[in-house]
């Protein structure tokens, strides 16, 4: 009963049961019986993980050591919050792998769920690190699964996909290791309190902070370094690219949250200014490129890269807002971007499950091949229509309400004393519109040409039976994202005392809008356009006759349909400037980094690096 009460260990049980479930899976999935209990298993240890970390969520920041190990760790409110959303992945991830593994081969189950388990593991203790060395060591292992799980059964293209993330996550954790180098040689201590407690040199800061937002920026995705992600989403399973997603890009964000408001002190203006122009360039060009995508699970990567840049544009409104003690401007950046990462984690994982329930069932991942889905999968239909409403930030869903936080605290730079700040924070305002209004035309893309109409093939009109597990999977955090939508005037207050970060404003309630009146809001808005639709429909409806749409004389055919391109084709022109940046990388380089004798010394390189940190971490552990 002790241990059931102390949340702490509760998430040392999820972390260690991870682990069991990776080699259990791993060794046992031959017996389609294994498969199935390994997949239960994750999901209660994830269950566990929940627990623990919610009980966790508003304890005072403290080092302790991980329950039944000998890991050094921090608890706070902060890597709670990081440990929720990792376990709630996993949930997820577990959900959907209790159908779908069952329909794939051997070798195949067993890759997924011993370096599915391991990733999620990894991630957790990544979260929850206490000093440098863990936090490297558990961060590689992520990246190393990550390189695996991307590899597994899908030709030149998987191999492409798993160059990529092996190499630039390794440029990342060798930038990462410079920086902690740096601080070990002034700190003479590699333990996060003792770096916090020093007095580091302002020339010291700014290069440690340049090095880590660089490091980081790769596994968050951020622009220029975002390569590895859309290719990584669309070769990996399902469930192995939703992690990629929900998880181990929120690992990026928070090692730049824990390096630029926390580890090195009070941060300068230009700290802030620079994570938001590149939050602004990365939200802006993954809404852009999204655009662009046929292959939905492709779409929904760069989706998720637009999702880090929104939270980048809170975390450096934070940052600014510390550096410049305004101390609204701190709580609602730094509030929008925890509550944008949570939420992400919820619609992320709805749009790229339901994406998967639809490949499993037709086959499909181009959109343009799509098409009257609506009819054949109700469900999934729902759940997507759902996550593309929260991703496109319409109320009452949990996307309006993280958005319109990043929105509040990028409206009060005008209250900045610096004329910097008063510059940067109406353009990037402007941005993140323009970002939003690229996700609402994606949604309808994607919702108008895959769900709706007719088929458009016949794998779309022939729609295989499935089992519901991957519908439920989509579905469960679709409803949450509803649930979090009308909770969170409630919630929000509540969630400022997670962070317990310099700076912040604890009078937070006070600067929103009445409680119940915003919930009405949220209620209200989404309702009133159909209220005048229908209004005006029937005062028109009388004088519509019904009949068969005129075709020019021709019978109608499935290609008649407007198409993705189509609908794309407008502002892919209009940005075609911006277009042109996918093309500069030379063609010389990628032939020669993706030649076979460079695939095998990568996997060689990987599968030795990966099994000597694990005998690393049984041996200290």
């Amino acid at each position: 009963m002790n241990f059931l009460a102390d949340p702490l260990s509760l998430s040392a049980a999820a972390l260690l049961g991870f682990v069991v479930c990776a080699v259990v899976g791993g060794v046992l999935a031959s017996f389609k019986t294994m498969r199935s209990v390994t997949s239960i298993g994750t999901l209660v240890f994830a269950v566990l993980g929940v627990f623990g970390s919610v009980g966790l969520l508003f304890t005072p920041k403290a080092a302790a050591v991980l329950p039944c190990t000998n890991l050094h760790i921090e608890v706070s409110g902060l890597h709670a919050f990081f440990l929720l959303v990792v376990s709630l992945s996993a949930a997820w991830a577990a959900l959907y792998n209790f159908g779908a593994l069952l329909k794939k081969d051997t070798g195949t189950s067993a890759w997924e769920l011993f370096f599915g388990n391991l990733l999620i593991a990894a991630l957790g203790a990544t979260v929850l690190a206490g000093d440098a060395i863990s936090f490297l060591i558990f961060l590689e292992i992520s990246a190393l699964s990550g390189f695996f799980l991307t590899t597994r059964n899908t030709g030149d293209k998987g191999e492409r996909a798993g160059q990529n993330i092996l190499i630039l996550t390794q440029f990342g954790m060798i930038l990462l290791g410079s920086a902690f180098c740096i601080l070990s040689q002034h700190v003479h201590s590699l333990q996060f309190d003792a770096i916090r407690a020093a007095a580091l040199p302002e020339g010291v800061r700014n290069e440690v902070f340049l090095l880590a937002l660089f490091g980081f920026g790769v596994f968050s995705g951020m622009f220029p370094l975002h390569g590895w992600a859309p290719q990584s989403h669309s070769s990996a399973s399902p469930s192995a690219a939703m992690l990629f997603s929900s998880a181990l890009i929120k690992a990026g964000l928070f090692g730049i949250l824990l390096f630029g408001l926390d580890l090195l002190g009070v941060p300068p203006l230009w700290w802030g200014i620079l994570v938001l122009v590149f939050g602004a360039v990365t939200a802006f060009f993954g809404g852009l490129y999204a655009l662009q995508e046929h292959d939905i699970r492709r779409l929904l990567s760069y989706h998720s890269l637009e999702s880090s840049g929104i939270i980048l544009l809170g975390l450096g409104a934070a940052m600014t807002g510390i550096s410049l003690n305004l101390p609204l401007l701190v709580t609602f950046g730094l509030i929008g971007a925890l509550f944008q990462i949570f939420n992400h984690s919820l619609f992320g994982a709805t749009l790229i499950l339901g994406a998967g329930a639809v490949e499993e069932r037709t086959g499909l991942k181009d959109i343009e091949k799509m098409g009257g889905l609506s009819r054949k999968m109700p469900l999934v239909t729902v759940s997507v229509l759902i996550g593309l409403a929260a991703m496109s930030a319409l109320p009452p869903l949990n996307g309006f309400v993280s958005e319109w936080l990043v929105y509040n605290g990028l409206f009060h730079f005008s209250a900045a004393p610096s004329f910097a700040a008063h510059l940067v924070g109406p353009i990037v305002a402007v941005v993140l519109a323009v970002t939003g209004a690229l996700a609402v035309v994606c949604a309808s893309k994607v919702f108008g040409i895959a769900f709706l109409g007719n088929a458009r093939s016949d794998a779309a009109e022939n729609v295989a039976p499935g089992g519901c597990a991957e519908s439920i999977a989509a579905f469960i955090p679709a409803a949450l994202c509803v649930v979090f939508g009308l909770v969170s005037p409630w919630l929000l207050p509540k969630v400022v005392n997670i962070s317990g970060l310099p700076g912040q404003s604890h009078n937070f309630a006070g600067n929103l809008v009445c409680t119940p009146l915003l919930t009405v809001l949220l209620i209200a808005l989404p309702v009133v356009p159909v209220l005048l639709a229908a209004f005006y429909q029937s005062h028109r409806l009388p004088r519509r006759v019904g009949g068969t749409a005129w075709s020019c004389g021709y019978d109608y055919e499935k290609s008649m349909n407007m198409s993705a391109t189509s609908v794309a084709q407008p502002l892919r022109v209009m940005f075609a400037p911006f277009y042109a940046v996918r093309h500069l990388f030379p063609e010389v380089l990628k032939n020669h980094f993706h030649g076979k004798t460079f695939v095998a010394f990568c996997r060689g390189i990987a599968a030795v690096g990966l099994a000597a940190l694990i005998i690393l971490v049984i041996a200290f552990a």
